[in-house]
């Protein structure tokens, strides 16, 4: 009876797995004896580097999904000669860039030419030409390459190959699942970190680490899943939908116990947002958006009023306390929020001096200091993070131009109206997929009013999501309407 129940078994197992057990049993082998040579633990990467090319060439549509499931734990490590990556979740990108490239030759004649000459594509493929450009009339030539590398492994693997792997429902719904998961798990260990010190406003950061650089970055990794869970929940049929309505009040709570003001304002508009797009209010909010921004710019800088804001030295400082911050917030006392206004002092007058092309991408660190003024200066000017202006629109004005603005704002813009009318064309889960979209790519933007976040990668990698989500949905709408 067991003779022949092992005989069934062999049977059963094709001749291509004995093939790949036979190899893989060779490679360990191999392994473990070079191992007692050379006394060498090295070669036990051996083994899961096969194993992995195998996967990749066997299922590399749940490779790509894979990037999903280790994005909230990706941590970042600074590399000789100023290069920073984020491990290992970079390096799956920095392959899938490659592989994007390949599957363009390969498979030329089955690329989608609508998805290439969309609007939102030659708009991106403007904007990143001009990164290129204002690269190479860089103050620091370097640097301003290195970022435009990494750009393009932001834009391959999360605006190019998501339309090419994430076509149906079925694979929106298992990216989103592995997201929820590993942001939940995430969340955890950032829970059990912090109840340690009894959720103490002061060291929210050391409990984030070192899957998050700061609370900023977790706060942001969250509220950027919110609007996918949001449609999650609205496709889910199961029994369990009660432990998903308790997973977004969960994430909400870990937004506020990350203390972070932009992401809980973000989180509101975010919300508001849903009404304005099924409303078909985009379009105003907009305009009002652009009316108050010039408004508010334009009496700052006439006869430089804004020398008036000036903070007390003596006064700006870190608070340890939440509702310190905010009441320090208002009065203009906080240290974080002076310091701002101190960076974006200094980007106004480097606007100034390189208005068209900027000063190069990446490039803000090693030029604002000379253009600060004393009057702003704070506790921690002296900026040991080496972070920018902490504004991404003033960053992309001052390091790209008036031009390389004019381009990005162009693309968001477009990126919103467009989505907007889709949502109120689409029916089914592409109506309310984009809707989860849109909304998390307001979030986005709303963040990036004082921080600058989009090469931040569990933020930035959402924003070219977005955009993907929002061309594909349009080419497959486009190609069923005559």
């Amino acid at each position: 009876m067991e003779c022949q129940l092992a005989m069934k078994i062999l049977q059963a197992i094709s001749q291509r797995d004995l093939t790949l057990f036979a190899i893989l049993s060779l490679i360990i082998c191999c392994t473990v004896i070079l191992n007692g040579i050379f006394n060498s633990l090295l070669f036990f990467i051996v083994p899961g580097a096969c194993l992995f090319m195998y996967w990749l060439v066997h299922d590399l549509k749940l490779v790509y999904i894979s990037l999903f499931a280790i994005l909230p734990f990706t941590t970042e490590v600074e590399l000789p000669g100023g290069l920073g990556l984020d491990l290992p979740t970079e390096l799956l990108m920095i392959l899938f860039t490659g592989i994007g490239f390949l599957l363009l030759l390969l498979r030329s004649k089955q690329t989608k030419a609508a998805f290439i000459l969309h609007p939102l594509s030659i708009l991106l493929i403007l904007h990143i030409t001009w990164v290129v450009f204002s690269s190479l009339l860089s103050t620091v030539p370097i640097i301003s390459l290195k970022y435009a590398f990494a750009k393009s492994w932001y834009i391959i693997p999360f605006y190019c190959l998501s339309n090419y792997f994430l076509q149906t429902k079925a694979d929106y719904l298992k990216t989103i699942h592995v997201l929820l998961l590993a942001v939940f798990v995430a969340c955890c260990y950032v829970w059990f970190n912090h109840a340690q010190v009894d959720f103490s406003f002061t060291d929210v950061n050391p409990s984030v680490y070192p899957i998050f650089r700061n609370h900023v970055n977790y706060a942001c990794m969250i509220l950027v899943t919110t609007p996918f869970l949001a449609f999650y929940i609205s496709q889910y049929k199961g029994k369990f939908k009660s432990f998903l309505y308790a997973l977004g009040l969960f994430f909400i709570v870990s937004i506020f116990f990350s203390y972070t003001r932009a992401a809980m304002i973000s989180l509101i508009i975010g919300t508001l947002s849903y009404f304005l797009i099924k409303w078909r209010l985009i379009q105003y909010a907009l305009i009002l958006s652009a009316i108050a921004s010039l408004l508010v710019v334009g009496s700052l800088i006439k006869d430089n009023e804004f020398i008036l804001y000036a903070p007390d030295y003596n006064k700006t400082i870190t608070h340890k306390n939440f509702d310190d911050l905010i009441d320090a917030t208002a009065k203009g006392e906080d240290i974080s929020t002076m310091e701002r206004a101190y960076r974006w002092v200094a980007g106004y007058y480097m606007i100034q001096d390189k208005p068209i092309a900027g000063f190069g991408p990446g490039t803000f660190y090693s030029n604002y200091q000379s253009y600060t003024i004393r009057l702003f200066k704070t506790y921690v000017s002296d900026n040991p993070e080496r972070s920018t202006v902490h504004n991404y629109y003033l960053l992309v004005l001052v390091e790209q131009g008036l031009i390389g603005f004019i381009i990005f704002m162009s693309l968001i813009i477009y990126a919103l109206l467009r989505g907007q009318y889709l949502y109120h064309k689409l029916e089914g889960y592409k109506k309310q997929l984009v809707m989860a979209t849109l909304v998390c790519l307001i979030m986005i933007l709303s963040v990036n009013l004082i921080n600058d976040m989009i090469e931040s990668l569990k933020v930035g990698s959402f924003f070219f999501l977005c955009l993907a989500i929002i061309v594909g949905s349009d080419v497959r709408y486009s190609q069923k309407t005559p």
